[in-house]
């Protein structure tokens, strides 16, 4: 079954956007995600800060190699973009094509011997968000801290595509507290 945000685009650009990604194809969604990161490549003014920060963070990379790892950057950036305004079709079968279940089962299997709650620390690799919804989907209750968008509609968009998996999302000002009470509610 199609799950969207709102079955018709609203005026917000970004329910528009997950809109047309959930009416299109994978592959297309891909092709449209890899032309919005080569756009971002040439139209973002943190581009500089961002080869900076990779020749940083490979100092034996000569200098083709760290502007071939920024283009690549932007690349992925927008096949996630992608894939994360097509995040409400997705399905437990779906994140099991990416995600490495057996991770998700030694989760399960520890919870359930501890009968409490876990930290689970990730970083930003491939596409996290699949990470969260694919805890949701695999049946363990799931809660992220997220740096709010610095663009309010985007940020509420963003939020509500990772809460459509079953995925609950704790804003990084006060997620100490709400998520000490999410640990003891488990």
């Amino acid at each position: 079954a199609l799950r969207v945000l709102h079955p018709f685009p609203t005026r917000r650009s970004s329910d528009l956007l997950s809109w047309l990604c959930c009416r299109t194809t994978v592959r297309m969604a891909a092709l449209a995600g890899e032309m919005i990161g080569r756009a971002l490549y040439h139209v973002d003014r943190r581009r500089p800060q961002v080869r900076v920060a990779i020749a940083r963070a490979f100092p034996e990379y000569n200098e083709a190699r760290v502007e071939l790892t920024v283009r690549e950057s932007y690349r992925h950036l927008g096949l996630c973009l992608m894939e994360i305004g097509r995040q409400p079709l997705i399905t437990r079968a779906d994140v099991a094509d990416v995600i490495d279940n057996r991770q998700a089962a030694r989760v399960k299997k520890a919870l359930r011997a501890e009968g409490k709650g876990a930290l689970i620390a990730s970083g930003h690799m491939g596409n996290w968000e699949y990470c969260g919804a694919g805890l949701a989907l695999a049946g363990l209750p799931e809660h992220s801290v997220a740096q709010p968008m610095n663009n309010r509609l985007v940020d509420e968009w963003l939020n509500a595509v990772r809460e459509i998996s079953g995925n609950h999302i704790l804003p990084k000002k006060g997620a100490l507290r709400e998520g000490i009470r999410a640990l003891r509610a488990n």
